[in-house]
């Protein structure tokens, strides 16, 4: 964002990981400083909220919820097999999740209660995108002939931040956008980048080839209205992605994409199968 600078950059280890990527860029965002479970519904459906009416303001607790089944990557992926697994380091009423994984069809749902790895970077804090990384190494470590979907939604770089770390490696140049917890908001994605870095490297080493899809759903509601008038609107509603192929060493494509795409870039790797819907989606 314009008017904000810091003294270093909190991303340099997660722009590191994103340059091996397959896909990199920014993501385009239906939401500032909310809506986490709308942007999760079109990168696990292929659905775009556009094409639902504008009652319909949260599919998760309105629809996904109430139904006994619902298609999406999680459907696809255990037609051909795989083990499918969501992981939300916080409870699991939130957006309804419980119900609604249920719904996509995951075989199990780890918590905050149900997670091997529980650390937190900060008293009274969520728990570290560090613990929610083991996690995933821990599965995609299992029996390699088993194919795996784990389905990752963070909590560490969560708000709020005021007060989060009683220190901050990131400081704002401008005295003027100092205050609700930007400063702790970089320190925490500079964590976040750090242990992304030391994930990306397991997976590199994994006796089995792997995807990842990795991305921020939203920017969050620090900052100040003169802040948000110097940006173009598109601007606070960009966030970072890149999509990773063990199997590929092509030059990374930039480009700028809309998450209910990421079914269909997932698709393109070579042993998934690709169905209509994804091929409707790459047209």
């Amino acid at each position: 964002l314009k008017g904000i600078e810091f003294n270093a950059d909190p991303l340099k280890d997660y722009r590191d990981v994103a340059s091996q990527g397959l896909y990199s860029g920014q993501m385009l965002s239906q939401n500032y400083g909310g809506g986490t479970a709308n942007i999760e519904f079109e990168a696990l459906t292929g659905f775009s909220m556009e094409l639902l009416n504008p009652q319909m303001t949260t599919p998760y607790t309105m629809m996904v919820s109430k139904e006994a089944s619902f298609p999406s990557l999680v459907s696809t992926l255990k037609a051909q097999n795989y083990q499918t697994t969501a992981i939300h380091p916080y409870n699991t009423s939130m957006y309804k999740r419980k119900d609604v994984y249920h719904t996509f069809g995951f075989d199990q749902f780890l918590d905050e209660k149900t997670m091997k790895y529980q650390e937190t970077l900060s008293k009274g804090g969520y728990i570290s995108d560090e613990s929610a990384f083991a996690e995933v190494l821990d599965l995609l470590s299992e029996d390699p002939s088993q194919p795996q979907f784990v389905h990752l939604v963070t909590m560490q770089t969560h708000m709020p931040y005021t007060n989060k770390y009683s220190d901050s490696a990131y400081q704002l140049v401008d005295d003027n956008n100092k205050g609700n917890g930007i400063e702790n908001y970089a320190q925490d994605i500079a964590y976040t980048s750090k242990a992304l870095l030391t994930l990306m490297g397991e997976i590199s080493e994994l006796d089995r080839p792997t995807v990842v899809v990795f991305w921020g759903d939203h920017l969050p509601s620090i900052y100040s209205d003169q802040v948000l008038e110097e940006n173009e609107d598109v601007t606070a509603h960009l966030t970072e992605y890149f999509v990773y192929d063990s199997r590929e060493d092509s030059p990374t494509i930039k480009q700028t994409v809309s998450p209910f795409y990421f079914p269909s870039l997932v698709g393109e790797s070579s042993g998934i199968q690709t169905t209509g819907f994804m091929a409707l989606l790459n047209d």
